[in-house]
């Protein structure tokens, strides 16, 4: 249990943005320099007595970091403590039982560039936290320490978000903000969302079994088609006549009478009487005239 002694407020502004989380524990950062949980906690008066928060170490004040403010009945505070079960599965890189700095904040937006970072913020732009200040005393660090540089004194004069920070257990999260849009899309998602479902080992060699099974099945009954369908088709070519070839289909009568038209029409006299009647060529006639034509 921790206690804490003096003024909080109440987060009663719905349209203000409250993130939450560790901003500094002593751990290696990607700077190669280790700053003791002492010298954070001796700082930490000067950092809320400034309160400024600001964005990629920059002079952007967007919000201000608040000593203690109450959540739906939970007290979240500024202050160096080891961390809690729920956080250390919330922030992965938290270490069981060693302190860190824990910052509560409020976003503004009261300008347009305010606006503008709250929006980056519920987008997961930016969701590091990282301490701005001064080195004040240093040392070398021993073979035995494995970093570059034990800090252990500095001052406090912001506490900046970033997509990136220096400190690996530095990050936070959104606990409220404008109209508790943060609340409502949780219950929806929550509400849509299916329950998970978990399968034992047994469960899976079930399934995988029972699927190869079906897949073998299925197989089967595609080779079984397939050889039904050759079948039919040797059958068929079996029982085709000697010498007759698949092709198009032609009508030979309309073919005949075509033929017939055409050479009625050749053996028609250039000039002709009256007295002289008509006469339908005779089979020799026809023979003798399809005998010159030539095919190809």
């Amino acid at each position: 249990m921790f206690t804490f002694e003096g003024e909080f407020s109440k987060m009663d502004d719905k349209k203000d943005m409250y993130i939450f989380g560790p901003a500094s524990m002593e751990i290696l950062d990607v700077q190669g320099d280790i700053i003791t949980i002492d010298a954070v906690r001796k700082a930490l008066p000067q950092l809320l007595r400034r309160a400024r928060l600001t964005v990629d170490h920059s002079d952007n004040i967007v919000g201000e970091i608040l000593e203690a403010a109450d959540v739906s009945g939970r007290l979240y505070k500024t202050e160096v403590r080891p961390p809690e079960p729920q956080e250390l599965s919330k922030f992965q890189n938290l270490v069981e039982g060693k302190e860190a700095l824990f910052v509560l904040a409020r976003v503004w937006d009261d300008t347009e560039y305010c606006v503008k970072i709250r929006k980056a913020i519920s987008m997961g732009q930016y969701k590091k936290y990282s301490i701005a200040g001064n080195v004040l005393k240093a040392r070398p660090c021993t073979q035995e320490e494995y970093c570059g540089r034990l800090v252990s004194d500095i001052n406090l004069s912001a506490v900046t978000i970033c997509n990136a920070g220096a400190n690996p257990a530095a990050e936070f999260d959104i606990i409220k903000r404008g109209n508790q849009m943060a609340e409502e899309k949780t219950e929806k998602s929550d509400a849509k969302a299916p329950a998970q479902e978990f399968l034992t080992k047994a469960d899976f060699e079930a399934y995988k079994s029972e699927t190869l099974a079906k897949i073998s099945e299925i197989t089967e009954l595609f080779k079984k088609k397939f050889e039904e369908k050759e079948e039919a088709k040797i059958e068929k070519e079996a029982k085709k006549p000697e010498g007759t070839e698949e092709g198009i289909l032609v009508d030979m009568t309309k073919m005949k009478d075509e033929i017939k038209a055409e050479l009625k029409d050749e053996f028609i006299a250039v000039q002709k009487s009256h007295a002289i009647e008509e006469k339908e060529p005779t089979a020799d006639e026809i023979s003798k005239t399809l005998s010159k034509i030539k095919f190809r």
